[in-house]
């Protein structure tokens, strides 16, 4: 139906205004010959294909015919952002295990210092002493972080400054059966 679609819009100039998902209200398919051909009366209800989003590169293809127009081709599709490609690393420089590279602004990076969750935490929560008690300024705002040891490092690092007393509860993930009461 894919590759119909593309020879459609090659044959009608009507059909370079719809979109994949908008063509079967204006177009019929015929499957025994694999075409589309104009309706010749009224509309239909265009279709609704649902992909899930881990499926991958199908779910993008499913966004990508929600947007494009007038593809005549497969290469139509792919180059609808940008010029179709992604920089990557130079291949001398990488090895067959590494991805595609990706250029983060400045702006989005906190500048390397000698006391590194201070640097983190003054970037995600700016004047923290003073607002820790604002929800509002606690849920907008997150440090992600990649390993537990990290978070629980950066944790370590902000508590100290809520003025409280310091309580600790401890907590386990199993209970053994012979310490149970029968």
């Amino acid at each position: 139906m894919l590759t119909a679609y593309f020879v459609a819009n090659q044959k009608y100039e009507e059909a370079r205004e719809l979109t994949y998902i908008q063509f079967p209200s204006r177009f019929v398919y015929h499957s025994d010959d694999k075409t589309w051909t104009p309706r010749k009366h009224g509309t239909a209800i265009g279709r609704l294909i649902y992909v899930h989003p881990t499926a991958g590169d199908k779910y993008y293809l499913r966004i990508l015919l929600n947007v494009v127009k007038d593809a005549f081709d497969f290469e139509d599709l792919c180059t609808v952002v940008g010029n179709g490609t992604a920089p990557t690393v130079n291949s001398e420089e990488r090895n067959h295990d590494d991805g595609e590279q990706v250029i983060i602004g400045d702006k989005f990076m906190i500048p390397r210092t000698d006391h590194p969750h201070e640097s983190i935490s003054n970037a995600a929560y700016p004047d923290f002493v003073s607002k820790y008690l604002n929800r509002a300024y606690l849920t907008e705002r997150a440090i992600l972080s990649p390993t537990n040891v990290s978070a629980h490092e950066i944790n370590s690092y902000l508590l100290p400054k809520v003025p409280s007393a310091e309580k600790e509860f401890l907590s386990s993930d199993s209970v053994a059966f012979e310490s149970t009461p029968e």
